[in-house]
């Protein structure tokens, strides 16, 4: 209806949407994560997907525009909740080597300060900031799980540096 509700104009010159994403882990709302802005809704030929991005970056093509949305796009896991939702090596692993190796693209290292102050700032932001504080434990284990992916993203990063050296 949002969409619908646009002009013509607007519509016939979008090449993609951003939305805000509401992530969901067994059943409950993880507020400090919101709003998590995605690009949905993407006219394959208006729009330039940049390779080796992550996350991806998609930008309108000269000519088009991006539009925003309101209605949030709702990311519920369908399984119950599950350790795994919290604490899953192989995925935060796959995950952070993605980020480890899009920071290498764009020339950051892993610098002796990063890896000290990231991983803490990182807690600091989902639960403070963010105010993940105010869903209790649930809110503290989200923050503890972002600051872990930071630590692992940074660590994989330095891995590495450390790799082509020798």
């Amino acid at each position: 209806a949002e969409i619908e509700a646009l002009s013509e104009t607007r519509r016939a010159n979008a090449a993609l949407f951003e939305m805000p994403r509401r992530n969901y882990i067994g059943g409950r709302y993880v507020r400090c994560w919101s709003p998590d802005y995605q690009t949905r809704l993407i006219h394959r030929e208006r729009t330039h997907w940049e390779p080796q991005s992550a996350p991806e970056v998609r930008r309108p093509k000269p000519g088009f525009s991006a539009g925003k949305l309101k209605g949030p796009l709702l990311h519920n896991r369908l399984t119950p909740f599950s350790v795994r939702d919290v604490c899953d090596g192989a995925r935060m692993e796959e995950h952070a080597t993605i980020l480890a190796e899009a920071m290498a693209a764009r020339g950051k290292r892993a610098t002796l300060l990063a890896l000290l102050t990231r991983p803490p700032l990182a807690f600091l932001k989902y639960y403070l900031v963010k105010r993940g504080f105010l869903d209790g434990r649930f809110g503290l284990v989200i923050a503890y799980k972002s600051a872990i992916g930071t630590t692992l993203k940074y660590s994989m990063r330095y891995a590495q540096e450390t790799a082509r050296k020798l």
